[in-house]
């Protein structure tokens, strides 16, 4: 199995692993499922139409269908739905690129991760009401985020662990090329650094899954 390190910027060693699709994507759908179970419309509202035999017809709305010509209520109806249905839909897509993130971070990184009592401190001083996850693997990924990581590292380890999930290989320059495109402010230096994981998968996908 293919492995690389990684260095971020506070010095902390990582050793990433790649993680099948397949994981990211059962958390994906454990995500929408837990939606669904709570009755939030991730799914396309439905609505009712008379068939050529006079039976009713449950169909899903989709935006083309939001105006019904003549029928003020029933379109406001339907707008209401699909806000509703929107809404939704982003507020599960936030939260399963999270989990997505969550198991790919669990299962792909390995790290020595400090003593809490090293650590945590500082984090209670800017939110006393902080808790800890309590399964090892959440830990890590909870001191990863807000302990060892930058924004710019979060880049770099998401692009490189993209590019290793799919077969290919990351040269050090690669992964440095993202710690380089520090700017003037951090939110330039991240797009940049968004470029650069954009142009390392591009050539792995270019090259049979190997960066040349």
């Amino acid at each position: 199995m293919a492995v690389r390190e990684y260095t971020t910027s506070a010095g902390v060693r990582l050793t990433l692993k790649p993680v099948s699709r397949r994981v990211t994507e059962l958390a994906m759908a454990r995500v929408k499922r837990d939606y669904q179970a709570r009755g939030e419309p991730v799914d396309p509202p439905p609505y009712v139409v008379k068939g050529m035999g006079g039976e009713e017809l449950v169909l899903r709305l989709t935006e083309d269908l939001l105006t019904v010509t003549g029928d003020e209520a029933e379109t406001q109806r339907r707008h209401a739905l699909w806000a509703a249905h929107r809404d939704a839909m982003a507020r599960m897509e936030a939260d399963q690129r999270e989990a997505s993130v969550q198991a790919l971070f669990a299962l792909g990184i390995e790290a020595h991760v400090p003593p809490v009592e090293e650590w945590l401190p500082e984090l209670l001083y800017v939110d006393p009401d902080l808790k800890l996850p309590e399964d090892p693997r959440d830990l890590k990924v909870f001191w990863l985020v807000h302990c060892a990581m930058t924004d710019l590292d979060y880049g770099s380890v998401m692009g490189a662990m993209t590019v290793l999930a799919t077969g290919g290989d990351v040269k050090p320059e690669d992964v440095e090329l993202f710690r380089r495109t520090a700017g003037d402010t951090m939110g330039r230096a991240f797009r940049q650094a968004a470029e650069g994981v954009g142009n390392v998968l591009e050539r792995a996908m270019g090259g049979g899954g190997e960066v040349q």
